[in-house]
């Protein structure tokens, strides 16, 4: 899972590739939901993946 955390943070920050990183953190928080020991970083995944949303609109609103 680690991996795909690395690939979402250089999608959102580096790329500008928010929806792709939106989809890796929204996935990787379903996938944690269901493992006990792994619950805890659900809150993390879901808000970045938040973030990620956020800056898309902004992106959006800038570009109009």
């Amino acid at each position: 899972m680690g991996c795909r955390m690395k690939e979402a943070s250089i999608a959102a920050a580096d790329l500008k590739d928010y929806k792709r990183a939106v989809d890796i953190y929204e996935a990787a928080g379903k996938a944690d939901a269901g493992d006990s020991a792994r619950r805890f970083n659900v809150k993390e995944h879901l808000f970045r993946a938040g973030l990620c949303r956020l800056c898309m609109s902004v992106h959006i609103d800038l570009l109009f």
